[in-house]
């Protein structure tokens, strides 16, 4: 948990699920969504997890070239997963369950949010992995002196492609995330940047008609500020997060915390209308 980020107890629906509940009633998709965190391009990275639990208690990740095989292999590895916690319920998920309205494909983005974009998903999602979902709940296995009560967590992981899921699940819902957690992975890796602020992805977040997300967790940005003061640093979301960083995250302290702002709103607004 971070002292910057509001804390939140652990939300009754997530208290409740057992591995009976989760395998025999309705997926509870906006409680899911409610109050999460929303990783695009999250692969099996559990640094969201480990830092931001207790302000977050529901975690949606979201990776076109994720394998069932390798996510389902990493929960249940007691030395390369969660460290520290058990499954307490696993669903495999149908799309259908996760994207109820229909499934958001990257082409039914609005063509306005391409403006900036030389190339499409299609060429880098031809090899990918089947799609599908999981959704596991994951507690403390009461081996840390320090859970008095069992700490439980949700994480949602879609294997999709991450503009679209973010629209799918969202936007469709009418429900914004409490957190976005911003890296781009370079090298190839994907069709889009997601910290380019005139790409797609940010154009997605900054078009749902409820805002954005209260807080950015992200990369500085170091053609901003190639320094190392929070003072002087900034995000590459600058235009919808602007000012100075609350403060730092993770253990390198690679990773930085913004707050929206009524002034983010009016800009949010702004490039709502441009694009």
């Amino acid at each position: 948990m971070n002292r910057a980020i509001t804390e939140m107890d652990m939300p009754p629906w997530l208290s409740r699920q057992t591995a009976e509940t989760m395998a025999t009633e309705p997926l509870p998709l906006e409680e899911i969504l409610t109050d999460s965190l929303y990783y695009a391009g999250a692969g099996y990275d559990g640094a969201p997890v480990e830092h931001l639990l207790g302000n977050v208690h529901s975690f949606v990740y979201t990776d076109y070239l994720a394998r069932k095989t390798e996510v389902l292999s990493q929960l249940h590895s007691r030395r390369d997963g969660f460290r520290g916690y058990r499954i307490v319920g696993l669903r495999e998920l149908e799309l259908d369950a996760v994207f109820p309205q229909g499934i958001y494909g990257p082409a039914e983005l609005d063509y306005r949010l391409w403006i900036n974009e030389h190339d499409s998903p299609g060429r880098f999602m031809r090899n990918a992995p089947k799609p599908f979902a999981l959704w596991v709940v994951l507690e403390s296995d009461g081996a840390d002196d320090l859970f008095v009560e069992p700490f439980r967590f949700s994480l949602l992981h879609v294997c999709f492609e991450s503009d679209a899921a973010y629209a799918g699940l969202y936007l469709r819902n009418g429900i914004v995330p409490k957190i976005i957690y911003l890296i781009n992975h370079g090298y190839g890796a994907n069709w889009t940047d997601f910290e380019d602020p005139e790409k797609v992805y940010t154009r997605t977040v900054a078009s749902h008609p409820r805002g954005l997300p209260e807080y950015l967790v992200a990369r500085r940005n170091r053609e901003t500020c190639d320094c190392d003061t929070l003072e002087e640093a900034r995000n590459h979301w600058e235009s919808l997060y602007p000012g100075t960083p609350l403060a730092a995250v993770g253990h390198e302290r690679e990773f930085l915390i913004w707050r929206s702002t009524k002034r983010a709103v009016r800009k949010r607004l702004q490039l709502s209308d441009m694009i």
